[in-house]
């Protein structure tokens, strides 16, 4: 049976017992896999509705993924920030059309693998950076202003910058011609501005 709101109800009360104990490590954290199949399953359930046109079921539905909504927001606020936290966070915005709220998130977790001390060496991170500065992009060039061009062709560059850097002496990973053409179609789309 899919209780997504039993399940949404149960994270919310772990991470307030949390939240009530001075001593978080007695009550765990939700996982990340229950998360995501939480997320995944109260998606599909809104895309069922919407193609069933049944408002009930849609109207149910739609109550539910703003539960996860604000479940994903109280484990923001109440965890160390983690980057699969905003990556879900932005696909949820995203598949209910919350274009600012998915570039929000894009961003926090731009920033947070930033901060991650030697990301551009791990050739996983990289990978997943550029994943996440694809999408940046991508909302960069819907916006289609100048500056907002501008910004994004600045955030490419340090990225790019700090992989070449790492290194240095060894293969650039192929990520780097993925950012490097990207920062070729932001000077294009400049130029025709």
């Amino acid at each position: 049976m899919k209780k997504y709101d039993e399940a949404i109800q149960t994270c919310t009360e772990l991470l307030n017992l949390r939240a009530r104990a001075n001593s978080s490590s007695q009550i765990p954290l939700p996982e990340e896999k229950c998360i995501r199949a939480i997320v995944g399953g109260s998606l599909q359930n809104y895309s069922d509705a919407l193609d069933s046109k049944d408002e009930v079921a849609l109207d149910s539905s739609k109550r539910t993924v703003v539960r996860v909504r604000d479940l994903l927001d109280k484990l923001k606020s109440t965890t160390k920030s983690e980057t699969w936290l905003y990556e879900v966070s932005a696909f949820v915005n995203e598949q209910m059309g919350w274009r600012e709220e998915v570039f929000d998130d894009l961003m926090k977790e731009y920033r947070t693998l930033q901060s991650a001390t030697g990301w551009e060496e791990d050739g996983a991170k990289v990978s997943q950076m550029t994943s996440v500065v694809k999408a940046i992009h991508s909302h960069h060039k819907s916006v289609g202003t100048k500056e907002s061009l501008f910004k994004c062709k600045l955030l490419i560059n340090g990225v790019v910058k700090k992989v070449h850097k790492a290194s240095c002496d060894s293969k650039l990973p192929q990520e780097v011609e993925e950012l490097e053409s990207l920062i070729s179609d932001l000077n294009d789309a400049m130029q025709l501005l």
